[in-house]
Formats: C-alpha cells, sequence, structure tokens
C-alpha cells in the first residue's frame, strides 16, 4: 500500500520561508525536473510534493551563497581598484618628495659652497687686516688686491686666457 505524497503550496512555501516567488520561479526555469513535477490544485492553485519543495529549498539556499560570493567578489574588484588609486596617488607624492628632496640637496651644496666663500673671504680679512670679518670688507679686500702687483699680473693673465 503507497503513501500519499503531502503538496504544499508554492505561495504557502514562498511565505514560510521568506523566498520572494519570482525567485522561486526563476528556480524552477533554471531546473526543468523540478517544473515537471508542479501540479495544479482544484482552487487553481500551483503545488509541489513536499520531496521537490525541499529540493528547491537546498537550490536557493546553494544560489543565494553563490550571490554571496559574486558580491563579495565585486566588493574585493571594487576595494582593489579604490587601492591602485590610492597607490597612484602615493606613487605622485614620492616623485614629488623626491624632486624636493633633490632641490634641497642642491641648495645645500651651494650654501655648503657659499660658506667655502665666506670663510675664504673671512680667513683673507682676518690675514690682511688683522680682525674678523664684517660685511663690506669685500669691496676693502678688492681695493687692496687690487693695489698689491701680484694681483694684478694674476688677473691680467686671467683676462688674456678668456
Amino acid at each position: 500500500m503507497g503513501t500519499r505524497k503531502k503538496y504544499l503550496s508554492i505561495a504557502e512555501f514562498c511565505e514560510m520561508n521568506g523566498i520572494p516567488r519570482y525567485k522561486f520561479y526563476k528556480i524552477l526555469h533554471h531546473h526543468p525536473e523540478l517544473a515537471r513535477r508542479i501540479r495544479t490544485s482544484t482552487s487553481g492553485e500551483r503545488q509541489l510534493d513536499e520531496l521537490s519543495l525541499k529540493t528547491a529549498k537546498a537550490i536557493f539556499r546553494k544560489e543565494k551563497i553563490e550571490d554571496k560570493r559574486k558580491l563579495s567578489a565585486n566588493a574585493a574588484a571594487g576595494e582593489i581598484n579604490i587601492l591602485a588609486v590610492q597607490v597612484d596617488e602615493l606613487r605622485e607624492q614620492l616623485k614629488n618628495l623626491q624632486r624636493e628632496n633633490e632641490r634641497l640637496k642642491k641648495y645645500i651644496s651651494l650654501e655648503k659652497q657659499d660658506g667655502r666663500k665666506n670663510k675664504a673671504i673671512a680667513s683673507a680679512v682676518l690675514k690682511t687686516l688683522g680682525r674678523d670679518y664684517l660685511p663690506g670688507d669685500e669691496k676693502r679686500l678688492a681695493e687692496y688686491l687690487s693695489s698689491c702687483n701680484d694681483f694684478k699680473i694674476f688677473m691680467d693673465s686671467r683676462i688674456e686666457k678668456a
């Protein structure tokens, strides 16, 4: 003696499990073996047996998991794009900082050269005038050097070479 199959309305099943009907019918569209088991009651409701409904629920759960994976993959791709933009911005900032660093290095080397010149002038002032360097001593040194014969000969030889 066979047991009767218990049938449940698709609308009731969707309501009990929180599945939108259009998604349930979408599942049926992709799985024709389930669609063949649909029967219509005397009141016109579509019904499926319990085994088919359990199968449909398992399929829906699987698709839900796949959708979450797709969403997480899309979110990860979006995050990768955001990070790529940030990396580009950081590279640009790095290039700007490297340029500024090079400019500062050049400035420091020029300052060192100026410091050497100032030390040379200060030592010349100390030797010739017997005191520490004061502003305006360059003119006094130039006057002093122009009066020296050796310096005149040196300057004349430099003019001829140029």
